[in-house]
């Protein structure tokens, strides 16, 4: 059941995702994460039925991920970067090329195999307050250290930034979606008085504000491939250590380089491509 959600989600994420940056590269200039953007982006129809499609595909996910581990789930999740690109390409009216789907395929393949090869057991419904302290103290150090970074940079670069922090953003919001649907479960309206659902809404909507932005920036092949990485294996990583789900002893590190060298190399080479650079002009309007 958790497998077959997680499928849905992928699919749905990966069409929302294209349609999401065909729509806001077309907005004019904003500086880095201004809502501005999301404001003008409220005025697209074609951007609110894309939205629309990935609440649906974030509830599908919410419900695998209330059946099964993050480490099962999050590499099904991870082939939306597949999706995402082959409708990216429908949409500029280009051709996806042998080289640009070889990486795509091998960037969502080395993210699988690395989860896979950890093969976590089933962990903790819940993580300790501490851990979650950690997890958000990490969680804004990564974003003082990269905000000059997103400054500095310009167009394609800003946007490789800024998906690489959407991604590790969205993937503690993938956990805390665990935590949530555990705590709602066990007290039901009570948990209106725990603290789970509402940092859940501001993370949620950070991750939220740092996706259009990377969309916005650059082309899909620049800010989602970083984004589609990240995502999965921090939140993996966060149901290994906070949720003690455990690692396989029978993992091999043969695997896990061969997993982490096909990551970087789909990434980089996605990042190089020329794959949907061409972005749309601006209402002239604006």
């Amino acid at each position: 059941m958790s497998l077959g959600l997680a499928a849905a989600a992928a699919l749905l994420l990966g069409l929302a995702a294209a349609a999401q940056q065909r729509a806001a590269g077309a907005q004019p200039p904003h500086r880095p994460l201004s809502v501005l953007l999301v404001w003008d982006l409220l005025r697209d129809r074609a951007w609110l039925l894309a939205v629309a499609l990935m609440v649906l595909a974030y509830g599908l996910q919410a419900a695998a991920l209330g059946e099964g581990e993050l480490a099962l789930v999050e590499p099904i999740l991870s082939a939306y970067l597949v999706v995402a690109l082959l409708a990216g390409a429908v949409l500029s009216r280009r051709l996806l090329t042998p080289g640009e789907l070889a990486a795509a395929v091998g960037a969502s393949s080395g993210v699988a195999l690395f989860l896979l090869q950890l093969s976590p057991g089933q962990g903790a419904r819940t993580a300790p307050g501490r851990s979650w302290a950690e997890i958000l103290v990490l969680l804004a150090l990564v974003l003082v250290v990269a905000l000059p970074l997103i400054w500095r940079a310009t167009g394609p670069s800003r946007a490789v930034v800024l998906g690489g922090l959407a991604g590790v953003t969205i993937g503690v919001s993938d956990a805390l979606t665990k935590q949530t649907i555990a705590v709602v479960a066990a007290h039901r309206l009570g948990s209106l008085a725990t603290w789970e659902p509402y940092l859940l809404l501001v993370v949620g909507a950070l991750g939220f504000l740092l996706q259009q932005s990377a969309y916005h920036a650059g082309p899909l092949s620049s800010g989602l491939p970083p984004l589609s990485v990240l995502e999965p294996v921090v939140g993996t990583l966060l149901g290994l250590l906070a949720f003690r789900e455990g690692i396989a002893p029978s993992a091999s590190p043969t695997l896990l380089l061969a997993a982490v060298a096909l990551m970087l190399w789909g990434v980089q080479r996605l990042a190089r491509s020329e794959l949907v650079t061409a972005r749309p002009r601006a209402p002239a309007d604006h």
